[in-house]
């Protein structure tokens, strides 16, 4: 399941001074939002526990979040059973790799997998990776977006989206969704088993919390959630990451929070 939002004013912290403002503290300095065109998601699927997968992660942390892409790294929980466990590794991730892979008329699914946008494509090869940010990005954007991220209190940290669809056909069968996860940076793990035993693995961009979906109507919509932040995650190499799908699941456009530490 996709971990659940806990609203503003309900999440309490066992002393009361310490409760969540009833709306984020929106830093000015970390909201953003998207332009005419489409920017791509680049969608890692990926696991510790996967000895050809440390290139593709070493490779998506060169990445940065911009108009143009954002990169995410989904952690499968499929090699958790082969003896090492991923503290990164989601249910939900599998089963959104593996709905985008249908998606596509595919139906096999593999880590390391980069999805551009809803389309695989080779991580390795930055010619056909830089063609498919290009294609999306000629693209006219059919929603727009903005993000902000609030004060990290008592361990959650509050996020808004607005949404607003500015294509019509949005609206049509199950209409499109908006969804937002909390992505962090700067991570590391020493596996002492499974077949990356004794490596040091580095990770950045990896997906830690998940809400969604929301609505996205052609009314201006505002989401304002406070998020759980991991116990383990450092607050100040977090960001928030938003993006909105169409109703067969095709990613039409992203945006990041971007903040001055960043």
């Amino acid at each position: 399941m996709w971990t659940a939002a806990v609203p503003l004013g309900q999440a309490a912290a066992p002393k009361a001074e310490a409760k969540p403002a009833e709306k984020p503290n929106l830093q000015a300095a970390c909201r953003n939002e998207t332009g005419p065109r489409r920017t791509a998601l680049l969608e890692l699927y990926t696991s510790e526990g996967c000895d050809s997968c440390p290139p593709a992660d070493a490779w998506l942390a060169t990445l940065k979040p911009t108009e143009a892409a954002i990169p995410l790294a989904w952690h499968v929980d499929y090699w958790d059973r082969l003896g090492w466990k991923d503290r990164f590794a989601r249910a939900d991730a599998t089963a959104r790799q593996r709905a985008q892979v249908q998606a596509q008329g595919d139906r096999v699914v593999y880590t390391p997998q980069l999805l551009a946008s809803s389309k695989t494509v080779r991580w390795a090869d930055d010619s056909r990776v830089a063609a498919r940010i290009k294609e999306v990005n000629a693209q006219p954007s059919p929603v727009w977006m903005a993000i902000g991220r609030g004060m990290a209190i008592s361990g959650y940290v509050g996020v808004e989206l607005v949404v607003q669809a500015t294509d019509k056909s949005l609206q049509t069968a199950q209409g499109a969704q908006a969804w937002v996860a909390l992505v962090e940076d700067g991570l590391e793990s020493k596996p002492n088993a499974g077949e990356n035993r004794g490596a040091v693995l580095k990770h950045d961009h990896v997906v830690r919390e998940v809400i969604g979906p929301l609505k996205v109507t052609r009314e201006r919509m505002a989401h304002v959630h406070a998020l759980s932040i991991p116990p383990d995650a450092d607050v100040d190499r977090i960001r928030m990451v938003g993006w909105v799908e169409a109703a067969n699941g095709e990613v039409l456009g992203a945006v990041a929070t971007r903040c001055v530490n960043q």
